[in-house]
């Protein structure tokens, strides 16, 4: 009876043992796990408000440290604003050649008049223009200055929906 009982409280203590083991890893993971957000707490503290004026005046004092971002000009407006990031420029020698719609990026359907008038100093600087042969996948402009010259043309190719894929400048 006594190795009965021997046995017995040994199982029990194994149990407990391997029990608490567990219960110890699995807290232990969970404490890694519940992570707080970093700007959790109050916003409005005074040390926090200080803190934000030292640095602010740190960083006025070093503006050689400091990147200061720049304005956007025309070309890079006409790239990212009207063609929305979807094409890639050929330029040569600063002039732009060409602008192709970049792979698995979709189409737009743009406006001639209205790229030409608001982006005129990309085509040549033209202050006028005159479409001289449109049909659904190629429209050709003819670009004029302010003597009603011609300046140079503009090839616009589009898809079989009437979507701008290729942009030629010459």
């Amino acid at each position: 009876m006594n190795q009965k009982k021997l046995t017995i409280l040994t199982l029990v203590v194994v149990v407990a043992g391997a029990v608490a083991i567990n219960e110890f890893i699995i807290r232990n993971s969970a404490k890694e796990q519940n992570r707080e957000v970093a700007s959790f707490g109050e916003r409005f503290e005074p040390e926090q408000i200080k803190w934000e004026q030292e640095l602010a005046k740190t960083v006025s004092k070093e503006t050689g440290k400091t990147l200061l971002g720049a304005k956007p000009n025309l070309n890079e407006k006409f790239m990212f604003e009207a063609l929305e990031g979807k094409y890639e420029a050929s330029v040569v020698n600063g002039k732009l050649l060409k602008i192709s719609l970049m792979p698995n990026q979709t189409a737009l359907e743009l406006s001639t008049d209205e790229l030409i008038k608001n982006y005129s100093s990309i085509f040549k600087g033209a202050k006028s223009f005159e479409k001289s042969s449109v049909n659904a996948s190629t429209e050709n402009v003819n670009l004029k200055n302010n003597y009603g010259k011609s300046i140079g043309q503009v090839t616009i190719m589009r898809d079989d929906q009437g979507r701008v894929v290729n942009i030629e400048i010459q």
